[in-house]
């Protein structure tokens, strides 16, 4: 073995490897063995071998053996990237959803001096489906549906029946709701609230012998029973919002005719139960001689026991109290419970009470037992805004709680595990507007959208005016711009006090206030239509704010009104009609207003587009590369979806129409995407309509493959790729893969 390794060693000294230590092993005719050179492998690994476009990132490994240096990173060809070029690990960012059209091969190569190792990946055009692209999915929306694939809007008060289904007061849908005990969720009865909105409706529901109380404005009341009928009732004789009746008939009310509502006294049946006049300490006894401070909530369980919190004074937090049918007044613990708190009704002996922490349970012993909400990050924890959920139980110890900010049902069982019963289980609160990632960045509303020729894409939000308390001012509307580039950062261009990214004081973003549509053209300028607005409350008049005008912003922020020789724009949604602007295949900028459809010169004149002098005033339009204009007529004439070739002949194309003020997209195959009803449609060049996603009616995020998804109204399209688009709803941008 030592011949062997000698010999080796000056054969490579006879080729000229002259290191130092090859240098001495081969000097005095020594017999002493050196270390030999291992020769360079890297091995490179990865768990994937098919990705699709727009996956999660894949994790890429190389394994390098006989060198100390990292390995160098190579990706062949353009499509997808490499978050690193050095390192023994890195990561194939894939290319987005719709931006690849056919299968392709993805070679990476791992480099070290001249010794390289590749791996190959099969990369696949993204499945046909809805997928979050940026901004918040929420929760909330109108499906009836098993469990998770339910959506509410605002669920609030909740009570259980005899047999443990559940009913849910809808707020947000102006509906009452019935879970099964499966968590099959389906529509009880719809309320209709007055038109009239200085009119305030508010609705408790409370569960006696199979009927609700439905109560208007704190005036009148009315049982709901389960075939839907409602009767009438004196409401004098019915349970406010924090008092109770027991399974006798007998009600309770805090405050009595003595002391009126003070909520210092319980009275069964308009006599005194105990309490007399507001106290500023409590104190235990019977009747009369107990006093209370604040009682916040009253329930009576089927033992007759009637439980209340009361409020301290100097802390604001709430003890539990006893108070038997003979009115003696007991105070349970030393326990305080944080605002808002509430008494879940159960079916035994002992209360539980739902504060912002949790749930605690009253045991035998006196002690309680408690399970976070916030723990489990199903509850915002000691946030202010946070809106107090109702609660309920069934006879097997489950709790259920209504979380009226994401929007669905949570359930704790007996055994203290938390879990989503019904609505959706990732859903995002409403957030303020946040820069950054994509996959981070937060939108209010987005509205309109547009794409330059690099691919970055533009979007205009929609806040509503806000009327003060007294409907005597508003605060003005502004331009609110954000951009999402190609490389999936998230700036704001334009909001009050900001104009392109910096602080503004001369309140440039402030010229706009109803910024509605935007285009970009080939030079990156934005384009964008500005509405007059109707301004007004129940307290003030209609009154004109603004004007209707068109804007062209240059990529470096100079902002130009180019022209407001625009007539007879909508100022209601309800409206027939639309102002809107689209660039045809020349560069041409195409203007609609309530007189027509106009072409813009840049003297900012306009003048009718040939063929469509006798058309008047669109719903909606789209226009394609090729030149050709798509619009659709309102209900006062012959509606339906037209085209307008660009030689100027115009030609019907179907009767169908979208929904009052509903964008359309046209590809350059003649096809037709417009929305309707929460729902996603397609029109073929030769006329045959098809359901593409969602489901009419059935408004909620739920997003996945192809066809099996829910949406919320859609406000705006962009084109992302040949087979796929970009799509504002809701406070979301999101990217659909088409068939």
């Amino acid at each position: 073995m030592l011949k062997t390794t000698t010999s080796l060693v000056r054969w490579k000294c006879a080729f000229g490897l002259s290191t130092l230590l090859l240098l001495s092993a081969c000097g005095g005719g020594s017999d002493t063995p050196s270390a030999s050179v291992s020769p360079i492998e890297i091995n490179v690994t990865s768990v994937n071998s098919e990705i699709e476009a727009g996956a999660p990132n894949v994790l890429i490994s190389a394994n390098v053996r006989g060198s100390t240096s990292p390995a160098n990173w190579h990706l062949e060809g353009t499509i997808g990237r490499l978050n690193a070029t050095t390192g023994n690990t890195v990561e194939y960012i894939p290319p987005p959803l719709g931006t690849v059209e056919t299968v392709s091969n993805i070679k990476i190569t791992a480099s070290v001096g001249s010794v390289n190792k590749s791996i190959t990946f099969l990369l696949r055009p993204s499945a046909s489906g809805a997928y979050a692209y940026t901004g918040a999915v929420r929760g909330w929306g109108y499906i009836d549906a098993l469990g998770n694939a339910a959506r509410f809007a605002q669920p609030n008060d909740i009570v259980a029946d005899a047999e443990d289904n559940l009913y849910v007061w809808d707020e947000g849908n102006n509906r009452i709701r019935r879970l099964s005990k499966a968590g099959a969720v389906s529509t009880y009865a719809a309320i209709i609230k007055p038109s009239t909105a200085s009119y305030k409706v508010w609705l408790k529901l409370r569960h006696f012998s199979g009927r609700f109380i439905y109560t208007k404005d704190a005036e009148e009341a009315q049982l709901i029973s389960p075939d839907g009928s409602k009767i009438s009732v004196d409401y004098t004789d019915l349970p406010d919002i924090a008092d109770y009746r027991d399974i006798d008939g007998n009600v309770y009310h805090r405050g009595s005719a003595a002391y009126g509502k003070s909520f210092a006294t319980v009275t069964k049946n308009r006599q005194v139960l105990a309490g007399n006049a507001p106290a500023t300490v409590a104190k235990d006894g019977v009747g009369s001689d107990a006093s209370f401070v604040a009682i916040s909530n009253l329930v009576v369980f089927p033992n007759k026991m009637v439980y209340v919190l009361d409020q301290e004074l100097a802390s604001g937090k709430y003890q539990l109290r006893q108070i038997s049918q003979a009115g003696v007044v007991t105070t349970l613990s030393t326990a305080k419970f944080e605002s808002p708190a509430r008494i879940i009704p159960n079916s035994g002996d002992l209360p539980t009470v739902l504060d912002r922490n949790g749930v605690h349970k009253l045991q035998a012993g006196g002690n309680w037992s408690f399970t976070s909400i916030s723990d489990n990050k199903l509850f915002p924890a000691k946030n202010l805004a946070f809106d107090s959920p109702d609660a309920t139980a069934d006879k097997d110890g489950n709790i259920y709680l209504t979380d009226p900010i994401l929007d669905r049902i949570v359930r704790v069982t007996a055994q203290g595990n938390v879990s989503i019963f019904a609505g959706m289980l990732d859903g995002k609160s409403r957030a303020n507007r946040l820069d950054g990632r994509v996959d981070a960045a937060r939108f209010l509303h987005p509205y309109a959208m547009s794409k330059d020729r690099a691919g970055n894409l533009y979007v205009v939000e929609d806040t509503p005016n806000l009327l003060d308390s007294y409907g005597q001012s508003w605060t003005q509307y502004a331009l609110t711009l954000r951009k999402i580039a190609v490389d999936g950062s998230v700036t704001t261009l334009s909001a009050p006090g900001i104009w392109w990214g910096k602080a503004d004081s001369t309140k440039m973003a402030e010229s706009f206030t109803a910024p509605a549509k935007l285009v970009v053209d080939n030079e990156s300028n934005i384009w964008i239509f500005n509405r007059l607005l109707m301004v007004g409350s129940v307290f003030v008049p209609p009154t004109p704010f603004g004007e209707n005008a068109i804007w062209k912003i240059t990529p470096d922020g100079k902002l130009t009104k180019v022209t407001t020789k625009i007539t007879d724009c909508p100022t209601s949604a309800r409206e027939w009609k639309v102002c809107d602007i689209a660039f045809d295949g020349k560069d041409n900028l195409i203007v609609a207003d309530g007189d027509g459809v106009h072409k813009l010169h840049v003297d900012g004149s306009m003048t009718k587009l040939s063929g469509m002098e006798a058309i008047g005033s669109v719903s909606a339009f789209s226009t394609d590369t090729k030149g050709n204009l798509y619009f659709t007529r309102d209900s006062s004439s012959d509606p339906g979806i037209y085209k307008r070739s660009a030689a100027g002949s115009v030609t019907k194309l179907h009767n169908t129409s979208p929904y009052l003020n509903s964008n359309m997209l046209a590809d350059d195959q003649g096809n037709i995407y417009f929305s309707k009803a929460c729902a996603l449609y397609k029109i073929s060049a030769s006329g045959v309509e098809s359901l593409i996603a969602g489901v009419a009616g059935q408004c909620g995020m739920q997003l996945g493959q192809l066809p099996n998804i829910r949406l919320h109204h859609i406000t705006s399209f962009a084109w992302l790729g040949v087979n796929s688009m970009y799509v504002s709803s809701d406070d979301a941008v999101l990217k659909i893969v088409l068939p």
